[in-house]
């Protein structure tokens, strides 16, 4: 299910920011201070604007997994001028269509 944030979101997002195997094909992984900036432009921008990305949760049981949703690329990323979808999830939850199926949700 793809949500707006919760400030309990905060920590948990930290964490997996910081987990080196969901960070693997980053340049390096996420500080606290760093996750809480996503949260918060994250927020706004679904509040003013309709998009960005989205929390996702479990369908029923509430649990945090990640995020998923749409970013404006910065000048410097291969990607500038267009409009990015993606996703970070925890580790435990890959494999089960989870990004696909919010993906197509966002879309």
């Amino acid at each position: 299910m793809l949500r707006s944030w919760k400030e309990s979101d905060r920590q948990q997002l930290a964490a997996l920011n910081s987990d080196p195997a969901v960070m693997r094909y980053f340049p390096r992984a996420f500080t606290l201070e760093e996750s809480n900036v996503f949260v918060n432009d994250n927020a706004r921008r679904l509040e003013r604007e309709g998009w960005g990305c989205w929390a996702v949760e479990t369908v029923g049981g509430g649990e945090f997994i990640g995020f998923v949703g749409f970013s404006q690329p910065a000048d410097w990323h291969p990607c500038a001028g267009e409009i990015d979808i993606g996703w970070r999830l925890v580790q435990e939850h890959w494999g089960r269509g989870y990004a696909t199926e919010a993906a197509l949700g966002a879309i």
